[in-house]
């Protein structure tokens, strides 16, 4: 085995549509000397497999320190594909506390229930939110998310939701993975470790082990109501145990 890759069929709101689109994940090549050669083989077998069930529009992501991967995917190479730059992911982590911050006055913070499950949805259905690229919410929930994940930010007074997420559980399958630290770290970490016990916060994991955290998925906010989301994130840090962290990504 050269490498792999993972095709994923995914329905997203895209062009003004609810459409089927494509994600591409995954991609590794296992042996030194022929990166090259696998990935340009796999894309040429993909463009069949596009050709028989072509899709809207399809999205890679490639970090941003693998500079290798970068020059090799976009390099427009014979059967590789003409990868459009759609800017930069950043991804957040935070310890709970570090998020919880007064509310404004005219919003409500609370957990949903099953009773929420019909407004949520229709929430979820409009498109105008902060996210171009939000997931509609399946009927039933993915594996490990309950309603009771969810968290969400209404007007007083309407009771409309005007911001939510849920705080899902993804260990079961993703985890973020410790291979190692840098040198400095890696002398450090006991004494961070026993600094954090001291003070309620997450440990560093030894190599070796998982790092746990809770991801907040479904994010979606009215558009333009950066008040809403600063609550909705303060209702992440109340819902999660102090030394919990919350993660979250952003276009």
């Amino acid at each position: 085995v050269l490498g792999c890759g993972t095709r994923v069929v995914r329905r997203a709101w895209f062009d003004g549509a609810w459409r089927r689109t494509g994600y591409y994940c995954t991609l590794r090549a296992f042996k030194s000397g022929h990166n090259a050669r696998a990935v340009l083989v796999a894309y040429r077998w993909a463009r069949g497999v596009e050709a028989a069930d072509p899709l809207a529009v399809i999205t890679s992501t490639i970090v941003s320190a693998n500079v290798h991967a970068i020059k090799l995917l976009t390099s427009r190479r014979a059967g590789l594909p003409a990868y459009l730059d759609a800017g930069g992911i950043v991804t957040f982590s935070a310890v709970a506390r570090a998020l919880r911050n007064p509310l404004p006055p005219s919003l409500v913070l609370a957990r949903a229930t099953v009773a929420d499950a019909t407004a949520l949805r229709a929430f979820y259905d409009d498109p105008d939110g902060m996210q171009p690229l939000f997931p509609a919410l399946a009927d039933p929930l993915p594996p490990g998310l309950d309603w009771s994940d969810f968290v969400l930010v209404r007007e007083k007074g309407s009771g409309e939701i005007v911001a939510a997420a849920a705080l899902w559980d993804q260990s079961a399958h993703r985890q973020v993975h410790v291979v190692d630290y840098s040198t400095g770290l890696r002398l450090l970490r006991p004494l961070v470790n026993l600094a954090s016990a001291v003070q309620g916060l997450p440990r560093l994991p030894a190599p070796g082990n998982d790092f746990a955290f809770r991801y907040l998925a479904f994010r979606k906010v009215r558009a333009g109501d950066a008040a809403a989301f600063r609550t909705l994130l303060a209702g992440a840090g109340a819902a999660l145990r102090p030394t919990e962290s919350p993660s979250f990504s952003l276009h």
